[in-house]
């Protein structure tokens, strides 16, 4: 964190740190800890012949056996020092939450930025194995619709908690986090159910029957002025996954075309 606050920008915070589960430590170092273990055999065996064979006269022997433990030393030293570099590469590998955009840093001295603006991301989908929901980690993938495709984050410590924190901190871009109470907006108010947002649209006047015309009711009017403020509400319905990108498109176009 210490190297990212420097580079965020004016008014911009972090607002959540993850991380890739230790089991990607454990598979990256798997080598060095063989190697560790390895040298530390050697070492054992060589101090204990010595140990055993302290009175022999064969100068030979000894010396292998002193040779044998100088070796595992050194073994271990090779492994603790690739285990030293997995471990600053993994501490160093973050996935962090701004209120503007996401953030993938890599690296300990050759650090790798990537990152995607909340504004531009259209959808996340998250998945688990079965190994990942007992372990608690899994798959985030980003789909920010530019060239590059979808970001996948794997091994992700408690995804859904990524997933959740990214789409709240998407939701702030239109402001905090009052946004989720009632709203004094005309045709339509926001509001909570155990976490999810819903949009409704308050009963209209009942319009009179036009004369000659069968009883057929116009649409009700809606302030154009208000159009653009419910195709953002209805934006954060589909990102919430309430709505589905046909059903956000049906709508946005009929609310288009009242404008």
């Amino acid at each position: 964190m210490a190297y990212i606050d420097d580079k965020l920008g004016d008014g911009e915070k972090a607002v959540y740190v993850a991380h890739q589960h230790p089991f990607v430590l454990v598979r990256a170092a798997a080598g060095s800890i063989g190697i560790f273990i390895l040298g530390l055999i050697l070492l054992i065996a060589g101090l204990v012949f010595i140990q055993e064979n302290r009175q022999n006269s064969q100068d030979f022997l000894n010396t292998a056996r002193i040779v044998i433990a100088i070796a595992g030393l050194i073994t271990m030293f090779f492994g603790l020092i690739g285990f030293l570099i997995q471990y600053l590469q993994y501490v160093n590998e973050e996935y962090i939450i701004t209120n503007e955009r996401v953030i993938q840093v890599k690296g300990v001295f050759n650090k790798q930025e990537l990152d995607s603006s909340l504004s531009k991301v259209n959808n996340v989908q998250t998945y688990q194995s079965l190994f990942g929901r007992i372990f608690k980690y899994g798959t985030v993938n980003i789909d920010t619709g530019n060239e590059s495709g979808v970001n996948r984050l794997d091994y992700l410590t408690k995804p859904f908690d990524f997933k959740k924190q990214m789409l709240n901190a998407k939701n702030g871009l239109y402001g905090d986090a009052s946004d989720l109470a009632p709203q004094s907006i005309k045709g339509g108010y926001i509001r909570t159910d155990d976490g999810e947002r819903r949009y409704k649209v308050p009963p209209q006047a009942e319009q009179p029957p036009v004369p000659g015309g069968g009883g057929y009711k116009p649409a009700p009017d809606i302030n154009r002025a208000e159009i653009p403020t419910m195709i953002q509400e209805l934006a954060r319905l589909r990102d919430s996954g309430l709505l589905t990108q046909e059903e956000f498109q049906a709508k946005k176009n009929d609310l288009l075309k009242r404008m």
